[in-house]
């Protein structure tokens, strides 16, 4: 959910400072609607800690904030906020020990956060890419007489001796006596 990429244990005086202005959000509305009537699907997107996903984050985002605004849940002539910085690092996957840099502006920040991928996506993907390049495809039954110990993935080719000790022959038991 949302709120599990949002800050805890800070005071509402520091939320303040990316709170956006009264002026900003009524812009933010008037475009939605203007764009709704033309029938544009752009416009800004706020949710709440309960919502289960965002819209994507972009090195723009430092502008106004358009893209993922937090319902402050003060009602709803209370402007949404912008997220934080750290909040758009939760929101990528950073894990939560990377610390931001400090002479860095929050401008650079966000432009950094918006310009990255979800560290975690590329992980699997990477993860995904280096399973496929190591795949093996073979016997990997032990007991069969093909067996390929090499094999990581196995495509049932295992062949078994039959009665004669041929691999993969079909001489059955009443054959052999």
């Amino acid at each position: 959910k949302v709120g599990s990429i949002l800050e805890k244990g800070k005071d509402k005086k520091y939320f303040e400072e990316f709170q956006i202005s009264e002026k900003l959000w009524k812009s933010h509305q008037l475009r939605k609607e203007r764009n709704l009537r033309a029938g544009k699907g752009f416009g800004f997107s706020k949710f709440t800690r309960k919502d289960l996903f965002t819209r994507t984050l972009s090195a723009r985002y430092y502008k106004d904030g358009s893209e993922i605004l937090i319902d402050q849940e003060k009602g709803e002539n209370v402007p949404p906020r912008m997220l934080t910085p750290r909040e758009c690092a939760n929101l990528q996957g950073y894990p939560e020990d990377y610390v931001l840099p400090e002479d860095v502006s929050k401008t650079q920040l966000y432009k950094q956060f918006g310009n990255s991928v979800s560290v975690p996506l590329i992980r699997a993907l990477a993860l995904e890419v280096l399973s496929t390049l190591n795949t093996i495809e073979g016997c990997t039954d032990s007991d069969a007489c093909n067996f390929n110990s090499d094999a990581n993935i196995d495509d049932n080719s295992c062949e078994y001796n039959d009665c004669t000790g041929e691999c993969g022959g079909s001489a059955v038991v009443d054959e052999c006596g």
